[in-house]
């Protein structure tokens, strides 16, 4: 009875261990129900994560909101790469681990006529989310590309969410306004769209690290599987995104319940090209993007930092790896 007694000790001892690795939690913040984050939803739905041993929680929240809580350890990744970009050069210890996109999926739109061009634009407020943040950084890059100094526009935070930039375009309130593809398919079935044009397309036009994920360095240091089997449960999601379009419309209509069908369509197959199926940004791209994000911190080109310092796609692509490996292939 005793050695019964003992064995039966043993296999309780074991079961909260157990537990709690096939629930290992992990806090994920993403910006918004636009169709590049598909592969987070896909990840929930699908079980990639559970498969990999995570209880994951998505939480909406922009850069400037996700980046203080990752710092902070409160959340343990974030889609916010970006941000985490200009916070690694302010000096916090992040690292950004995948690159989803390059693919800018943003439009500039003006709301007057006479606006044709950036120098148009001259001393006048162009509308960004928040001060220093994605869609600026992207206006910035336009006009260093364009050869225009970095004062030459000004910006209006104009706060989280589409709605804002909808009404915005709507009634002119600004000069020019980033649209997304969603924002331009909401705006354009209700009307709001009647009175701009592009200025803008930045897919065509501009190449800059776009989305991802960031990490903290200590999350790299003292849970560098935990990594790893996000990211394998990320590019799984992916490459589900890439095979079975009708599962991730369904997917992506249950957390954007608002949009439309035709809406999500649409953004869908404006998305799923501009995915990197490696998870990583060329250097050429990646360097770019510093030197525009050093105009914004009043950082010198000499004193950027090393790539290897803001990037670690080590992670990714182990995951790929694995993901090959076994052969394995999505299913609906």
């Amino acid at each position: 009875m005793k050695i019964i007694h003992r064995i039966a000790a043993v296999l309780i001892a074991l079961l909260p261990a157990t537990a709690a690795q096939a629930a290992d939690p992990v806090r994920v913040t993403y910006a918004s129900f636009d169709a590049l984050y598909a592969p987070y939803f896909i990840g929930i739905e699908k079980g990639y994560f559970k498969q990999q041993g995570l209880d994951v929680e998505l939480v909406q929240a922009g850069g400037g909101t996700a980046i203080p809580a990752l710092i902070a350890g409160s959340v343990q990744f974030s889609s916010s790469s970006g941000s985490a970009i200009s916070a690694i050069l302010r000096g916090a210890k992040l690292k950004v681990v995948m690159t989803q996109a390059v693919s800018l999926p943003w439009k500039l739109w003006a709301t007057n006529p006479d606006l044709k061009t950036l120098q148009d634009l001259k001393d006048l407020p162009v509308g960004v989310e928040t001060s220093g943040g994605l869609d600026e950084l992207a206006m910035r890059a336009a006009l260093m590309k364009a050869g225009l100094p970095q004062n030459w526009v000004a910006y209006t935070p104009i706060g989280f969410g589409g709605a804002q930039r909808v009404a915005i375009i709507q009634h002119a309130s600004l000069p020019a306004i980033f649209l997304s593809y969603i924002e331009e398919r909401i705006a354009r079935q209700s009307g709001a769209l009647k009175n701009g044009h592009v200025l803008l397309d930045f897919p065509k036009e501009l190449q800059m690290p776009y989305n991802g994920l960031a990490t903290s360095a200590a999350m790299i240091e003292k849970n560098p599987e935990t990594v790893r089997k996000f990211l394998e449960g990320v590019e799984m999601g992916v490459r589900y995104m890439r095979a079975h379009r009708d599962g991730t419309l369904r997917i992506l209509a249950k957390y954007a319940g608002k949009a439309s069908p035709d809406v999500l369509s649409e953004s869908l197959d404006e998305t799923i090209p501009t995915v990197l199926t490696s998870g990583e940004a060329s250097e050429p791209v990646r360097q770019f993007d510093l030197r525009v994000r050093g105009t914004i911190l009043n950082i010198a080109e000499s004193n950027l930092p090393p790539i290897d310092k803001v990037y670690d796609y080590s992670f990714v692509k182990r995951a790929i790896a694995d993901i090959d490996a076994r052969h394995w292939q999505p299913t609906e």
